[in-house]
């Protein structure tokens, strides 16, 4: 019985003490910094850059922050493009940009936290998007990593046109939205290939600007379509769509009295 009463009494915890001094917020905040701060610079942590903004591909303008990357193994190929990240609360939001491993990705999703710490979820940005902005932001070429992925499904990937024949590849882009990319339209052209010599074009055909939408920030989800390359408007060396006659409508927004070859190339677009 003395046994028994001594084995019991062994596995009994002592209740939690009360502690209502006033002061349980900021104990909380001191202490919780101090963990974070050892599981940041533990092997686990991860030295990264955030972007809230469009990030600059020539300068970098990221700022650095200390962070776990979770699901770094993955047993398939979309989960390999995803990842979760654990940082302290109020580092990211959604739609901003990381730059992990010397990769950019971008945060996907509602950014939400436990008091403790914030979770994350970044997909990687497998391309460098290159467009022609509309004359409201004079016509200047920019580029942004986005997250694209195959979504063609059910049909032969090939499409006839009266004189031609081209594919029927259906991609969805993930890009930061933003007062730049929420005035691209549908049926804005890209051109997405690795073949800078006969690059395949693309239009958007539908934009979702909502789904991944909080607190007016975010990811647009652009669709876009495969489409017809025109080789006497579209960059194709640099990969930039409509170019040229981006360049010549700019000259219209511009000036009313534009050239008379610029009019003739407008006349024989319209």
């Amino acid at each position: 019985m003395v046994v028994s009463r001594m084995a019991k009494e062994w596995t009994q915890f002592a209740s939690p003490p009360s502690y209502t001094g006033g002061n349980e917020s900021n104990d909380f905040n001191f202490f919780k910094e101090l963990y974070l701060d050892d599981i940041f610079d533990s092997p686990l942590g991860s030295d990264l850059k955030y972007y809230h903004g469009k990030p600059n591909l020539v300068n970098d303008n990221g700022v650095s922050f200390k962070g776990v990357v979770q699901q770094v193994i993955s047993d398939n190929d979309d989960s390999s493009k995803k990842r979760q990240v654990l940082c302290s609360v109020g580092t990211l939001t959604s739609g901003d940009y990381i730059k992990y491993k010397d990769d950019f990705w971008i945060v996907v999703g509602l950014v939400d936290d436990n008091k403790f710490y914030e979770k994350a979820i970044i997909y990687y940005c497998n391309w460098v998007l290159k467009f022609t902005l509309s004359p409201d932001f004079g016509s200047k070429v920019t580029e942004y990593p986005v997250y694209c992925t195959n979504s063609t499904q059910y049909n032969s990937g090939v499409k006839n046109a009266i004189n031609t024949k081209f594919g029927s590849a259906q991609y969805l882009v993930y890009i930061q939205s933003n007062d730049e990319t929420n005035m691209v339209e549908r049926d804005t052209r890209f051109l997405i290939d690795k073949n800078n010599l006969r690059p395949t074009a693309y239009r958007i055909t539908q934009v979702d600007e909502t789904s991944k939408s909080f607190n007016n920030k975010g990811v647009n989800i652009w669709t876009i379509m495969e489409c017809q390359t025109e080789y006497m408007n579209d960059d194709i060396h640099n990969g930039i769509a409509n170019k040229v006659k981006q360049e010549v409508v700019s000259d219209s927004y511009k000036n009313h009295n534009i050239s008379t070859n610029n009019q003739n190339l407008l006349d024989e677009w319209a």
